[in-house]
Order: C-alpha cells, then sequence, then structure tokens
C-alpha cells in the first residue's frame, strides 16, 4: 500500500467508493502486487486520515471485534481494544455501532451496569507510588493462574503472566521484576496475606531500605477485599475470559471428554487452557491499557 500515490486513495474516497471498490481497482492497476485488501486499505486510510469511516464501514470492524472478544465489551473497553490495533474511531460512533451490531448485548450490558464507587477513599500520589499485585485461580482447577500488576494511580496493567501454579520465583521475576526493570522501583506494594508474594516483598523490603521515601512503608498486607485497585479488573477477566472457558471445560467434564484425576489429561488439558486463556488476557490487557477513565 506504501507504494500507491496517495492522491489516488484520496480521490477515490471522494467519489465515494468504499473499501472493496478501491481495493478491486487497485488489484487490477497493480496485478502482480500483493496487500491490497479491502481490509489494507482501510487500514491505510485511517492511518493517513484520508477520510472519516461511514457507519456501515463502522458496523463491519465492530463486527470483526464482536467476534474476536465476544459481547461482553462496552464503548470504552471497545474503543480501546480498537486503538490497540491502530485503529481510531469515536467513542459515539462505538456506541451506536454496538447498539446496532449487538443490539440485545447492549441492552444486557445496560441493565447489569451498577454502581462501583468505592466506598473508602483511596490515593495514590502519582505513578509509582502504588503498585497492586494480586492472582487469580478460578479456573485452578484446570491449572491456570492469572498474576497481574496493576499501578494505583494510572490504573494502567503493568505486568501479568498466566501459569500453572501460584510460584514465589515466577510471580517475582515475571510480574514484580519485569515492572521495576521497565518502570522503576514503586513506593510501596500493595498485595494480600497469600505466601505466593514472600519472595516479592523480601526483595522489596530490601531495596526500599536503601532507596525511596522513608516515611512510606516499602509494602502492606491486606485481604483481597481491600486490594481494591486490582479487585475491580478481575470482573472483566471473568467475564471475558475465565467464565467461558470454565463453562466449556465443565460441559467437556461432565460428559466424559477430559478425565481430570488422569495426570497426563490434567497436564494436557492445563496447557492448552493457558494458551487460550492467554489470548483472551492479552486482547484484554491492550484494551484496557487504551481505553480512558473519566
Amino acid at each position: 500500500m506504501e507504494d500507491v500515490d496517495m492522491a489516488l486513495i484520496e480521490y477515490l474516497r471522494c467519489q465515494g467508493k468504499s473499501y472493496k471498490d478501491i481495493s478491486e481497482r487497485l488489484q487490477t492497476a497493480y496485478p502482480n502486487n500483493r496487500g491490497f485488501s479491502a481490509r489494507s486499505v482501510r487500514r491505510y486510510c485511517v492511518l493517513h486520515g484520508i477520510s472519516k469511516l461511514s457507519d456501515s464501514e463502522v458496523d463491519d470492524i465492530i463486527g470483526d471485534a464482536v467476534r474476536e472478544v465476544g459481547c461482553i465489551y462496552g464503548r470504552r473497553m471497545m474503543k480501546g481494544y480498537l486503538e490497540s490495533k491502530s485503529i481510531s474511531v469515536g467513542e459515539s460512533k462505538v456506541s451506536q455501532s454496538l447498539q446496532r451490531v449487538a443490539p440485545n448485548h447492549y441492552a444486557s450490558r445496560r441493565s447489569r451496569t451498577m454502581d462501583r464507587t468505592n466506598p473508602r477513599p483511596y490515593f495514590a500520589r502519582c505513578f509509582g507510588h502504588k503498585l497492586h499485585l494480586d492472582q487469580n485461580e478460578k479456573l485452578i482447577n484446570y491449572g491456570v493462574t492469572h498474576v497481574i500488576s496493576v499501578d494505583g494511580y494510572s490504573g494502567k496493567i503493568v505486568t501479568h503472566i498466566t501459569s500453572a501454579v501460584k510460584n514465589n520465583l515466577i510471580i517475582y521475576d515475571r510480574v514484580w521484576r519485569s515492572a521495576v526493570l521497565t518502570y522503576g522501583l514503586w513506593d510501596q506494594l500493595r498485595i494480600d496475606c497469600g505466601t505466593e508474594f514472600y519472595l516479592t516483598i523480601y526483595i522489596q523490603a530490601n531495596l526500599r531500605s536503601i532507596y525511596g521515601p522513608p516515611n512510606i512503608r516499602p509494602f502492606c498486607q491486606t485481604t483481597s477485599t481491600q486490594n481494591l485497585c486490582v479487585e475491580r479488573i478481575w470482573p472483566h477477566i471473568n467475564s471475558r475470559v475465565n467464565y467461558p472457558i470454565k463453562r466449556i471445560l465443565l460441559w467437556m467434564e461432565e460428559h466424559g471428554h477430559i478425565d481430570m484425576t488422569c495426570e497426563v489429561t490434567r497436564f494436557c488439558v492445563s496447557f492448552v487452557t493457558i494458551c487460550v486463556s492467554a489470548v483472551g488476557v492479552n486482547r484484554f490487557v491492550a484494551a484496557w491499557n487504551y481505553h480512558y477513565i473519566s
């Protein structure tokens, strides 16, 4: 696409040609070249800001995204997911398109909307003040555990892993250490009372003894219900990733397709489920980190 004159694309769009029409025109004009699909043309136009997308084109994009991530994403998360794929669509257009593409799911999301205001004031001074770590074990019976770290000020999911078991070394190396090497040492680590964070707590306390504000505790252990910043994210991951997978696995187990008492089967189920759930979590994290919070 980069070899094509931008003025030609602009002219065709001004003539009211669709992406499909432009694709066919380019394939005829450049028979020996590849990469002129309708999707490539659309991506090229969006990247160069040649023209706005029509409602039907937005519906096509939203329809593809809904098929990829399911029907749970609302307008903000869907916009964030599209932004993570370098597709820029206004929030109002996303909302209107979701009503047209999946009206039943749109109405269902509105009816399930609940007040999630935090009854306790939460304060984080800046990015790097508080880092929240937590694990999710909704699929633990099938050998899958999620661990994420979230910055308390921005809400950004800094690091995340999907593994078979909770492990001190894995959590330290791939979650906390990876975050610190990328962004620096957080003033305070917020975790629950689980033993899987002991190594991370030990290293955090040692480093904070030589660096950082002395008036802030290096870590704080509270119950899971008080680790609010990260706990708010789990319902999203559960509804988008864990629960759909869990329903399938329960059905397979009930109908005798998998035998979880067999160690070989348990290993295979764990391996496949980790791979599948990691795709969903990666998509969610990309959408979450690109969506805005008012």
